[in-house]
């Protein structure tokens, strides 16, 4: 979506601006394609997904990282409105470079952690590395702020036995497509 962006990027191989939900990559193979904080911003990243599965080679790597959509940053992402995520980046972070660009964050349910793996299975990908972390922006908020996340964090843990843990909020999985088995 931004031809800037594209031309600060000194590694990557190709280029392409498009709508990655549409765009004809057929009879284009990749090794591997890196998707990063992008899914989070697409009303069908479904069809994103499928796109790049499709154009993979044989044993090619999709390398996915999203936010955590069941993190405290997930949820306050996808509930809050695109001018709350400015003020918060701009007022409490000192970063006047967030927000800049308005991309808007529909957060579906489909890139959270699981759901992204059995999306990904269904488009002929296999899981080979998965983790959730925290991505660190809490530790640089005001203290009273994360004073108040860090025991929200806990008290979560402590309800869910530690199944769902507010404070892991990023996301990263790479899959690997299938090698095609001869006929």
């Amino acid at each position: 979506m931004s031809v800037e962006q594209l031309k600060r990027n000194r590694n990557a191989d190709e280029k392409i601006v498009a709508d990655l939900q549409t765009v004809d990559l057929s009879g284009r193979a990749f090794d591997m394609i890196v998707c990063w904080n992008v899914l989070e911003h697409l009303p069908r990243p479904e069809a994103a997904i499928a796109r790049m599965a499709s154009s993979l080679r044989p044993d090619g790597a999709l390398v996915i990282g999203v936010p955590n959509l069941w993190s405290t940053k997930g949820l306050v992402t996808k509930l809050t409105p695109h001018v709350c995520h400015k003020w918060v980046y701009h007022y409490l972070l000192h970063s006047h470079s967030a927000g800049v660009t308005p991309f808007k964050t529909y957060f579906r349910p489909s890139v959270a952690p699981r759901n992204l793996e059995r999306l990904a299975a269904a488009n002929g990908l296999k899981l080979v590395y998965s983790e959730t972390y925290a991505g660190g922006i809490e530790q640089i908020l005001p203290q009273p702020l994360r004073a108040i996340l860090q025991g929200w964090s806990r008290i979560a843990r402590a309800v869910t036995r530690g199944s769902i843990d507010p404070s892991l909020s990023e996301h990263v999985a790479v899959f690997k497509k299938s090698e095609v088995v001869p006929q």
